[in-house]
C-alpha cells in the first residue's frame, strides 16, 4: 500500500539521505510506442503514448567532480 505520492517519496528519501531539500525535482513520464520502433527518424509512422508511470529525479550541485545515484524502487 502506497502511503505517499511518488513525489513525496522521492523528496523524503533525498531529505533523509542528505539532510536538506534537493535543488531540483524532475519528472519524466513513461511512454510506449503503440506502432513503430525506430521509424520516427527513418521517416516512418510512429505513435508514442504516455503511460501512468514516471521517473522522478532529485538532484543538487556539489563541489566535487563526482555523483551519487540511489534508486528507491530497484
Amino acid at each position: 500500500m502506497i502511503t505517499s505520492s511518488p513525489k513525496e517519496s522521492v523528496l523524503n528519501f533525498y531529505k533523509n539521505k542528505y539532510g536538506n531539500a534537493p535543488e531540483y525535482l524532475v519528472r519524466a513520464p513513461g511512454r510506449v510506442n503503440l506502432i513503430g520502433e525506430h521509424t520516427d527518424y527513418n521517416e516512418g509512422y510512429v505513435m508514442p503514448l504516455a503511460i501512468n508511470y514516471a521517473v522522478w529525479i532529485t538532484f543538487s550541485q556539489i563541489p566535487k567532480p563526482e555523483g551519487h545515484l540511489h534508486s528507491i524502487d530497484f
